[in-house]
């Protein structure tokens, strides 16, 4: 079999989430107390959690370029 044209994304680069640590945390400790209203148990991981949370703040997500779009309008009018 041959390929004349073969197109291979490269891989992204996935960076952990913010505050995932935390949540993951919360989440794990309300698994393990069986109750997910156990507000005092798990207290510790819930205000490390919102203490990340506020430190983050909202991020815009990034701009995709928009070249490839306009050189294939471009490419479509000749």
């Amino acid at each position: 079999m041959k390929v004349d044209k073969l197109k291979v994304r490269a891989r992204k680069n996935l960076n952990p989430p913010p505050c995932g640590t935390e949540l993951s945390g919360l989440l794990n400790c309300f698994a393990s107390s069986g109750d997910y209203l156990a507000v005092s148990q798990c207290a510790q991981y819930s205000t490390s959690l919102a203490n990340c949370m506020a430190s983050k703040g909202r991020t815009k997500p990034k701009e995709k370029s928009t070249i490839n779009y306009h050189l294939a309008r471009m490419s479509k009018t000749k």
